[in-house]
């Protein structure tokens, strides 16, 4: 063979294998991109759940934070059906409200309820004292707390249903 076959020949050769990697290439190139697109797309999945985590965190924040409320208003209320079960009790729903206002209207910080009343005399009932209010009510400090009565008959009836007195 002569000289300018065999170069033809090997150029031919170097074509042809320079073909083949450029086809090599433009597979790896393809493949890049396809890896770089599920790459964007797992990236934005994740955004997104990471978005969709944050926002179940803050309802569960305001669920927990409304459970709280929801338990101690539950608490006021049962504190105040408690007071009430130890009165003369209403079926009435206005005068039971009005009730139930009044004796949560205290203020626990000077034994003062906040609703204006004042009082007369105060004094001990069964051990335990006892203030007479403007209104003719009674309050006593009882173990569980302080509970405002009617009368002195009810506060009997009260007292004598959660610690009944020692018979002689």
């Amino acid at each position: 063979m002569t000289d300018q076959t065999e170069n033809s020949l090997r150029k031919a050769q170097e074509a042809r294998d320079m073909a083949f990697e450029s086809s090599r290439l433009r597979i790896v190139v393809s493949k890049l991109i396809r890896e770089k697109h599920e790459v964007k797309e797992a990236l934005r999945a994740t955004s997104e759940l990471h978005d969709m985590i944050s926002r179940l965190h803050e309802r569960d924040r305001q669920f927990k934070d409304a459970l709280h409320k929801t338990a101690g208003a539950l608490r006021t209320v049962i504190a105040s059906l408690e007071e009430l079960i130890g009165q003369d009790v209403e079926t009435d729903p206005d005068t039971m409200s009005d009730k139930l206002s009044v004796s949560a209207g205290k203020n626990e910080d000077d034994g003062i309820p906040a609703d204006g009343l004042h009082v007369v005399k105060e004094g001990q009932f069964r051990w335990r004292p006892m203030r007479l209010l403007s209104d003719g009510t009674i309050e006593i400090d009882t173990p569980t707390g302080r509970l405002r009565f009617v009368d002195q008959l009810h506060a009997e009836e009260y007292f004598e249903a959660h610690w009944p007195l020692p018979e002689k």
